[in-house]
């Protein structure tokens, strides 16, 4: 059995290849905006332009991802409700999608899919610059986000391109290359552009939480670690700055748990949300807005 079957095995295995929100067709998000088809690198993607848009002031730039089997434009209108933030916020998002059979990120060839100068992570570095390219993007205000299949593509994406995304975020994502428990795999991938990298991660207790929640956590910890000052001395602090519980409309009660780094700001923001099955936290819905987290985070984390 080769590579990327073990890989996809084991991503079915966590719940991890199948979008299981089953969003219903959506429509553009209320506004002026729009998207606009591009296609590039091999993939096609799509732009929402938000209505507010004029191209005199540099905006923001979020990338989203969507899960295994799943479709751009329903992740980007219904699911993950990100054209609707890109229009309320003023910013410009993009949505790639993953091409068939699968249309599933990483899993397809875990090995080519986690390095810089090939595979999908440098065709969504290359997307990205083409954006920025196109439209007034402010260049400190990059971000990636990602569901399932794509969170964990994201993961590989932040450790290959850490120069490129000022932060990234995961809902039911595993780590890199799916096992880097240790963190060091991760900061490798790095190299010389290592830093230690903001990252939003949200996860339910019943839909893949050692892998997606706990291992998770540890590895970006661990490499945040390594890539502050090049050393493992928990200069990250393994244990939780703040702690925030809540009960989302659903009765699940849940827990935001933030990580400093060395300078004392927040580094690492998870989520767990106790009895929730691998989905995502859509917004309108009855747990914790996964898109209005990752917003919120992002908007803390540009470069500096």
């Amino acid at each position: 059995m080769n590579t990327a079957v073990r890989a996809v095995l084991l991503c079915l295995a966590l719940a991890g290849c199948v979008d299981s929100t089953a969003p219903q067709a959506g429509a553009t998000p209320k506004g002026e905006g729009g998207f606009v088809e591009r296609n590039g690198h091999g993939l096609d993607y799509h732009v929402y332009v938000p209505g507010s848009y004029t191209g005199a002031q540099v905006v923001p730039l979020v990338v989203f991802l969507h899960g295994c089997n799943g479709d751009a434009m329903e992740q980007a209108t219904v699911t993950s409700g990100w054209s609707a933030q890109a229009e309320a916020a003023g910013f410009i998002a993009v949505f790639p999608q993953a091409p068939p059979p699968l249309a599933c990120w990483w899993f397809t060839n875990p090995v080519a899919n986690s390095q810089r100068d090939g595979g999908e992570p440098a065709a969504i570095a290359g997307i990205t610059q083409d954006v920025i390219a196109e439209w007034n993007i402010d260049r400190k205000r990059v971000w990636l986000d990602g569901y399932s299949a794509g969170g964990t593509l994201t993961a590989a994406i932040g450790a290959t391109w850490p120069d490129l995304y000022a932060a990234i975020g995961m809902v039911e994502g595993c780590p890199y290359m799916c096992t880097d428990a240790t963190g060091e795999l991760a900061y490798r991938a790095m190299g010389e552009h290592a830093r230690p990298l903001p990252v939003f991660m949200v996860s339910g207790t019943a839909g893949g939480y050692v892998v997606g929640g706990l291992v998770n956590l540890q590895q970006w910890l661990s490499t945040d670690d390594l890539a502050d000052d090049g050393e493992f001395n928990g200069s990250v602090a393994r244990s939780a700055a703040s702690s925030e519980q809540g009960t989302s409309g659903r009765g699940l009660p849940y827990t935001v748990d933030r990580y400093n780094g060395s300078s004392g700001r927040v580094l690492i923001e998870q989520w767990v949300v106790q009895g929730m099955t691998h989905e995502y936290p859509e917004p309108g819905g009855d747990l914790p807005d996964a898109t209005a987290g990752a917003w919120a985070f992002f908007q803390q984390h540009p470069f500096e």
